[in-house]
């Protein structure tokens, strides 16, 4: 985890690298049953990269993890709408 947080930390390092890191620091996050955290992470993730449907897919899982139903219709229906439009 603390090499996550110095990627996201680091001022040299990329949006895709940030990203990247703010996704495994999530999933870890989830995995320890810190499911506020781990929504925090994600939501961190896709705002660096609104495109990214795994961040969004991973997003929706943390929300559930959490209960918060409201808003997880429109959020599967931007996941579906970007994966489909990543396959044309």
């Amino acid at each position: 985890m603390a090499h996550h947080e110095q990627v996201v930390n680091s001022s040299r390092a990329g949006s895709r690298e940030v990203r990247s890191a703010l996704n495994n620091m999530g999933q870890m996050y989830r995995i320890k049953d810190m499911h506020a955290e781990a929504k925090a992470a994600f939501e961190r993730s896709v705002a660096l990269d609104p495109e990214d449907a795994m961040g969004w897919s991973n997003l929706m899982v943390a929300k559930r993890s959490l209960c918060e139903w409201q808003g997880l219709e429109q959020l599967q229906e931007r996941i579906v709408h970007r994966l489909a439009h990543d396959l044309r």
